[in-house]
């Protein structure tokens, strides 16, 4: 990871790494760094997760643009050049490459390229970005793009959410900035590493279930403060995360399933009540709402994995009732 942001072709970096609390040798592995490279400024704190951590990058940088880079993530070489000269030329607040994701055995998924057009990207607003036509990994992670500052103001990470952190974030960062520029760039420069019993992975956990409903709640209490104009995408992004969560307690008992249900159907009726809802929007909501089936397909159809993470369920509810 570091040794990929070092080799960069663009120079004119700030390197900040925060040691979250680590028990092995990483603090003495990027003090040796350091000694050889003056961009890098090192955060030593005590562990309290990763939104603290990012929060404290954010305070303690400098520069016109941020980034963030997990650390069991690399980048092209050609990555911050090319994301820099993107925001400068387009005069862009936010610039997203795409990304291929790996595991031990292998590439197992790449972003797509089916809304961009004949020059290589793609131009959108604030409000594009929480629209249907928005593939979901734009919204829901803050790696492999590039922020301008002045974007984030004070926004930081949400230290409540240990999964959906990135999700909630972007929807702090634009929900009030729907006239913001943004720039989808088809180039996969960004190369995410699945490590087993990482963060990433906790999707399995119950504890899902009951971070999803404060995403939901926050997301809520959030729309609440915007126009209807904002409004509306936020409450779809609510609808979105409750559809999610009942796939996810699909093989869950009875009692959770009917919980679930009722959330969903909740947060159906927020958003069929905005007067800003066109009749295609509402049938489109209206069969996510009532056909758990027809979004089970779509996640299918974005993501085979989805049936793998369905045979783990199953099996993780039969030993659980057994």
């Amino acid at each position: 990871c570091l040794n990929s942001v070092l080799n960069s072709t663009y120079n004119n970096l700030e390197v900040i790494c925060v040691n979250d609390g680590s028990t092995d040798n990483s603090l003495e592995i990027l003090k040796q760094y350091q000694s050889h490279d003056s961009r890098i400024s090192i955060i030593n704190k005590e562990n309290a997760g990763v939104s603290m951590a990012r929060n404290s990058g954010i305070d303690n940088s400098h520069g016109e643009f941020i980034s963030f880079i997990d650390s069991d993530d690399w980048i092209d070489k050609r990555y911050y050049q090319n994301l820099v000269e993107y925001a400068e030329t387009e005069r862009a607040d936010l610039v997203i490459c795409g990304y291929v994701e790996k595991e031990a055995r292998g590439v197992i998924s790449e972003q797509e390229n089916e809304f961009f057009n004949e020059r290589g990207y793609k131009v959108i607003s604030g409000k594009d970005f929480f629209g249907s036509n928005v593939e979901a990994w734009v919204r829901g992670f803050i790696w492999g793009r590039l922020y301008r500052r002045k974007l984030i103001g004070n926004k930081r990470f949400s230290t409540e959410l240990s999964v959906m952190e990135d999700n909630m974030f972007n929807i702090d960062v634009l929900s009030g900035a729907i006239s913001s520029k943004i720039v989808l760039l088809d180039r996969k420069m960004y190369f995410r590493f699945n490590r087993p019993g990482s963060l990433s992975q906790s999707l399995d956990s119950n504890e899902w279930i009951d971070l999803s409903k404060r995403f939901i709640e926050k997301t809520i209490q959030k729309a609440q403060e915007l126009p209807d104009c904002s409004k509306k995408y936020l409450l779809f992004e609510t609808f979105k995360k409750s559809l999610r969560l009942r796939w996810h307690v699909m093989f869950y008992p009875k009692n959770v399933k009917m919980d679930v249900n009722l959330i969903v159907k909740m947060n159906y009726m927020r958003l069929i009540q905005l007067e800003n809802i066109s009749l295609k929007e509402r049938v489109y909501f209206y069969v996510l709402c009532k056909f758990p089936q027809v979004y089970r397909a779509y996640l299918i159809h974005n993501d085979k994995s989805f049936l793998e993470a369905e045979k783990r369920k199953r099996k993780k509810c039969k030993k659980s009732n057994s």
